[in-house]
C-alpha cells in the first residue's frame, strides 16, 4: 500500500539576465534568444527527453505505464520525436551539458537547463536572485506548438503486504502522509507536497520552485514515470 506525501518533476531553471517572460514560453524562442543546456548524448538524456513521446501523443509502457510491450512510437509522431531530438545537434542555441551543466550557467555560457528540485540549492547558489524558475516551455515537433513534457515522480510511504502490525503501520503512514505533515515537510525541508489542498496554500504559491513543480504536475505537463519494466 503507497501514502503519497510529495512530487517531483524537472522543471526549467533560467537566467533572469539573459532570458525574460516571454523568451521561455516555446523552445524556440528560448534557444533563438538564449542557450539551452541539456544533455542530448549522455546517460541521462532518455529521462529528460522520452516524455517527448507523449508530447507527440504516443504511449510508453501502455496507458498506465505497466505494460512491458504498451510503447507505440513506431509511427509518425515518434519519428517526429526523433527528428527534432536529431535536430536540436544543428541548433546554435542548444548546448550538450551534463555534469558541466552547473559551471556552464554560472559562467554565463548557457542561459537555461532542465532539472528537478534536486538541484535547486546549487543554482540558486550559483545565480542568486537572478535564478528564475518555470514551468517547461512549448515545443513545436511538426504539428504546431505543444506543451513538452516531463516525467512525474511521485513520493509515498509504503507499507508492506505481509507486515505483522498492518494497522499500526498504515495508521503511522497516514499520519506521515497527513497535510499537517506536508505542510511540515515543505517548511522545513523544502518537499512539493503531493496535497491538493496544500499545493493550492499560499506558502507553495509563493515559492517559485515549488509552483513550477506543481504546475508540471498537471495533466498535459507531465505523465507519472513507467512502473515497467
Amino acid at each position: 500500500y503507497g501514502y503519497p506525501y510529495g512530487i517531483e518533476s524537472q522543471v526549467l531553471y533560467y537566467n533572469k539576465t539573459q532570458l525574460g517572460n516571454d523568451d521561455i514560453k516555446s523552445w524556440t524562442s528560448l534557444t533563438s534568444k538564449g542557450k539551452m543546456g541539456t544533455n542530448l548524448a549522455s546517460a541521462g538524456a532518455n529521462y529528460i527527453f522520452s516524455p517527448l513521446f507523449y508530447t507527440a501523443g504516443d504511449t510508453l509502457y501502455g496507458a498506465n505505464g505497466e505494460k512491458a510491450k504498451g510503447t507505440n512510437i513506431d509511427n509518425k509522431k515518434g519519428v517526429s520525436v526523433l527528428k527534432w531530438i536529431k535536430a536540436q545537434k544543428d541548433n546554435p542555441g542548444v548546448v550538450q551539458s551534463s555534469t558541466n551543466t552547473l559551471s556552464l550557467l554560472q559562467s554565463g555560457k548557457i542561459s537555461a537547463t532542465l532539472s528537478g528540485p534536486w538541484s535547486y540549492n546549487d543554482y540558486k547558489k550559483a545565480l542568486g536572485d537572478n535564478l528564475g524558475i518555470a514551468p517547461y516551455p512549448t515545443v513545436d515537433l511538426g504539428s504546431g506548438e505543444k506543451q513538452m513534457q516531463a516525467f512525474l515522480g511521485v513520493k509515498l510511504f509504503g507499507v508492506k503486504q505481509d507486515t505483522k502490525q498492518p494497522l499500526a503501520a498504515m495508521k503511522l503512514a497516514k499520519y506521515l502522509s497527513s497535510d499537517k505533515v506536508q505542510k511540515l515537510g515543505f517548511k522545513n525541508s523544502h518537499y512539493i507536497p503531493s496535497s491538493k489542498k496544500v499545493q493550492a496554500s499560499q506558502d507553495i504559491q509563493n515559492d517559485a520552485l515549488a509552483k513550477a513543480v506543481v504546475d508540471m504536475s498537471k495533466k498535459g505537463y507531465s505523465t507519472p514515470m513507467p512502473k515497467s519494466p
